[in-house]
Order: structure tokens, then C-alpha cells, then sequence
């Protein structure tokens, strides 16, 4: 694992080009760290990533971004750090970023100072927000579960074969694949399906799948990692 003093590779990638020759001007001096790639588009940024030549990727998201752009690049690297620069205050938004893997959440107006250190912290396996972000989190993830919680009370009428079923469903299995992976008559999964719709009160098989990828045991496990000191918690 690198400490502080080591080396660390950095892609920047932001949408507005005056960001993107900012960072790059104020980055590149600094020693112990490496800018690999700084662009507007995202594509040249995920190469390097994919190739696995960067440590952490510094990214420029709104609200509207959604945690896509997140995903996409753990999805290049599992590896990657990814750090995420923005203005968005509202909890859904830095929740869903967080769980797409970001372990780093700066504002805009954060400083050089602090932007390097989340770098290496970020490097070293830390998670780097300021405190009233972390109270965002765990507002967002407050809410989230209770969503959840009532997603889950929705399937409670479901009998255990219209479970499975629709947990092919989630899996992007058609009729006639169901049919077979249960030993049933693509008849009777018809017959099913119309039943976990009636039951969760939705008109598609669309809906239906959305409220079963809400439940607590279809999440994906996040490792937040370990905390910052200092100033961050």
C-alpha cells in the first residue's frame, strides 16, 4: 500500500475545460503526484483507467450526472479510487455516488490543500467528506433503508414460487427461460406474473422488478472504508 510520500496516479475529468486546465495547472507541480490523463470527456479517461495506470480519478458531477459516471470507472478499475467534486448538497445524490464506490466527496470551492489530501487518503483506502456531507450520507442512507423497509412490506403477500419468479425477472430472463429453469408451463410463469403484478399493485414486469432490487437482501454490500483524521471523519 503507498503512503503519503509515494508517487500517486491521477486522471482528472471534469465537463467544463476551464476546470480541466485549472486542476492540470495546479496539479502537475506537485511532486508526489502523477496527472496521468485531465479531459472533458470521460473516454479518454476511462482508457487509462481500464489500462490500469491510474491510482485516483478526480470527477466533476452534477446532480443531473446522476452515479453512473462512478460506476462506469470502478467498473474499468475495481481497484481505482474515485473522488468525487461537486455542489450538490442533497442526500439521494451523494448516497447513490457513495454507493457506486466514490470514496472521496469534495465541493467545488474546496481547497489545493485539501483536494491532495483526500487524493492520498482515497490512495490509502480512506473515505474523505467533509462533516456536513457525512450528515448528508447518513441522511440519505436513513431514508434509503426506509424506503426499503417498506419495499420489503410490499412483498410480504408473495408466495415463494412468485419470489423466484420474479427474481428471474431481475435477472432479465424471459417466459419461456423461467418455464424451464423452474420446470414449469410458460402458461403457468404467465399465470405467476399476473399474480406478483396484482400483489405489488404495478402494471409491469418493469415495475414489479424495481420494488424486488429496493429489498435489504438484493443490495450490494458497500465497504466505506476506513475514515479519515483530522478535520474529516
Amino acid at each position: 500500500m503507498k503512503t503519503q510520500s509515494e508517487t500517486v496516479s491521477l486522471a482528472v475529468v471534469h465537463p467544463l475545460r476551464l476546470w480541466v486546465h485549472a486542476l492540470e495547472a495546479v496539479l502537475s507541480p506537485i511532486n508526489d503526484l502523477e496527472l496521468v490523463v485531465a479531459h472533458t470527456d470521460p473516454r479518454w479517461v476511462r482508457n487509462a483507467v481500464g489500462q490500469g495506470t491510474v491510482d485516483v480519478v478526480l470527477l466533476g458531477l452534477c446532480r443531473d450526472d446522476g452515479a453512473d459516471p462512478v460506476r462506469v470507472m470502478r467498473d474499468q478499475c475495481a481497484d481505482v479510487g474515485v473522488v468525487v467534486i461537486s455542489d450538490c448538497n442533497e442526500p439521494g445524490f451523494i448516497t447513490d455516488v457513495v454507493r457506486a464506490g466514490a470514496r472521496g466527496y469534495l465541493a467545488q470551492n474546496s481547497s489545493l490543500a485539501e483536494l491532495v489530501r483526500a487524493v492520498h487518503g482515497v490512495r490509502r483506502g480512506e473515505t474523505w467528506m467533509r462533516p456536513r456531507h457525512v450528515s448528508k450520507l447518513v441522511e440519505g442512507l436513513l431514508s434509503s433503508e426506509s424506503s426499503r423497509e417498506q419495499e420489503q412490506d410490499r412483498l410480504a403477500p408473495l408466495t415463494a414460487r412468485e419470489r423466484e419468479i420474479l427474481q428471474c425477472l431481475a435477472l432479465g430472463m424471459r417466459r419461456p427461460q423461467i418455464a424451464e429453469r423452474l420446470f414449469l408451463s410458460p402458461n403457468t410463469v404467465r399465470t405467476h406474473i399476473s399474480h406478483v403484478l396484482r400483489k405489488l399493485e404495478v402494471h409491469s414486469t418493469l415495475a414489479a422488478v424495481s420494488v424486488l432490487r429496493h429489498v435489504p437482501e438484493q443490495r450490494v454490500p458497500y465497504d466505506a472504508g476506513r475514515l479519515a483524521d483530522g478535520s474529516y471523519v
